[in-house]
Order: C-alpha cells, then sequence, then structure tokens
C-alpha cells in the first residue's frame, strides 16, 4: 500500500499518477530537477515549470519559456524576469536557484483563454457514504503576466459555465465532452490518491486545458480550502460542497454511538 508522502510530495504525487495507466496521459512529464533532466526538459518543451517538492499556494515557482532566436525567458513568482541567450547560462542559472532544497521540473501546459490569459480548474473531489463524488468545479483566470493561476496570486474565480462558454468559447457538445473528461479524470486520481492517504475524504485537484481540450492535472492538494467555491455567485458548488462534509460528520457520529 502506498504510504502517505505519495500526497505531501509532488514528486511522489507524480510517481503514483504517472505510472497508473488511468491518469498517466492526463499528467504531464516530471521528474527531479537536476543538470541533465533540466537542459532535457529546456530542450523538448516549450514551456517548463520548476516547483519547490513541497509547499503550496503558488510559492517559489519558477517558469521557464523557449523565445525565439532560441533564449529562454526565465520567471519567478513575485520576481523579476531573467532572459538568457543560451541553453547551458539558463540551467546553469536555474541550479543555482534550486540549489537550497528539492524541486521538481514539468512539462508546461499551455492553459489560456481566448483572452490569452492563463486558466485553470480546481475540482473538489470528496468522500461520501462510501463513494467518491465532484463536490464542486470553479475556473479560476489570472492576469496576463502572472505565471501561477492560484486565487492566493489574484486570479479569479468563475463558474464553469463562464469559463467554459465565454472565456474558450466552447460548443455544447465540446463542453460536456470536457466535463464528462474532468469528472472521470478526478475520479480515477482521488481514488488513486486515497491509497496514499488512507481515511482521507477531500482532494482538491488542480487541472489546466490545452488548446486541443485536453485537460491535464497540475497538481493535488490534500487540504483544499473551499474560499474559491465562496467566491462564486452560483452558491450550489459550495452548498454542495458543505452538505457532503455534513453528511461525512453525521456517519461518523452515528458509527461512533454505536
Amino acid at each position: 500500500m502506498y504510504r502517505q508522502p505519495y500526497a505531501q510530495n509532488k514528486w511522489k504525487q507524480a510517481q503514483l499518477l504517472r505510472h497508473h495507466p488511468s491518469t498517466a496521459r492526463h499528467f504531464p512529464a516530471t521528474q527531479i530537477a537536476k543538470g541533465p533532466i533540466i537542459l532535457a526538459f529546456l530542450r523538448q518543451y516549450p514551456i517548463v515549470y520548476i516547483k519547490p517538492t513541497s509547499g503550496g499556494q503558488g510559492r517559489n515557482i519558477i517558469r521557464v519559456d523557449r523565445i525565439q532566436g532560441g533564449s529562454f525567458r526565465v520567471r519567478k513568482q513575485g520576481g523579476r524576469e531573467v532572459t538568457f541567450p543560451t541553453l547551458s547560462a539558463t540551467g546553469q542559472y536555474l541550479q543555482r536557484q534550486i540549489a537550497s532544497r528539492g524541486h521538481v521540473i514539468q512539462q508546461g501546459i499551455y492553459s489560456v483563454t481566448r483572452q490569452n490569459l492563463p486558466f485553470d480548474i480546481r475540482v473538489h473531489m470528496q468522500h461520501v457514504l462510501g463513494e467518491w463524488t465532484v463536490g464542486g468545479m470553479v475556473g479560476k483566470v489570472a492576469q496576463a503576466n502572472q505565471i501561477v493561476t492560484n486565487r492566493h496570486r489574484g486570479a479569479i474565480p468563475t463558474t464553469m459555465e463562464k469559463l467554459l462558454d465565454h472565456h474558450l468559447g466552447y460548443q455544447s457538445a465540446k463542453k460536456n465532452h470536457v466535463l464528462s473528461i474532468l469528472r472521470t479524470v478526478s475520479l480515477r486520481t482521488a481514488t488513486l490518491m486515497r491509497k496514499g492517504y488512507p481515511g482521507w475524504h477531500n482532494f482538491g485537484i488542480d487541472f489546466g486545458i490545452d488548446a486541443a481540450g485536453k485537460p491535464w492535472i497540475y497538481e493535488i492538494n490534500i487540504y483544499p480550502g473551499v474560499h474559491v467555491f465562496r467566491a462564486l455567485p452560483d452558491k450550489r458548488p459550495i452548498r454542495q460542497i458543505m452538505e457532503n462534509w455534513r453528511k461525512n460528520r453525521m456517519r461518523k457520529r452515528i458509527s461512533n454511538n454505536n
């Protein structure tokens, strides 16, 4: 059985989800960030992210974009932008930036709206009365200059209907197809994650969607907040999440009394 580090550590999460057929095709290429691996990712992918193996809320994340002429633009969340003319210079800089702690490097997903604004989707999964269910889904749209789509970094919560209709311009058939994939992949992901965290009842799964409409898992939050759902004008998702919590508390209370 998988142990708790799978749920707490981005590298362990990646190992779990990348090596299971039901989730592997929706999880970006991810490796421990070190010299040769960093260079290989920079060669292979036009966008890469480097993230601390632990931590959250978009802290200490680095994004690297390959730009015209073979140069590389490096941006740190909340920091300045630096451009390097060569692959080797970029790799050396990145290794210095991450030398003090463990990081993963991940294939970047170009997940942007029609207005070229970065976005992601949070799916709140809940284990209710013995089964996994989608408590709620919410989109988060960031400003154009942001490298993460985290509400703590200024991203604006939006309903899934507005995200898919207005921001992405999806027709009904495509919208339903994407929503179906999100639900299916979220169910599989939560089922796998619970092997690493037995007894856990809530996971927040963050997705991007590429230009072809394919959902990609960014990461899984084992302590998902609900403030992003409270900020929506549509209160149905937060009501459903709270109702699911009440069901679990009531079941636990009944079980303890028996």
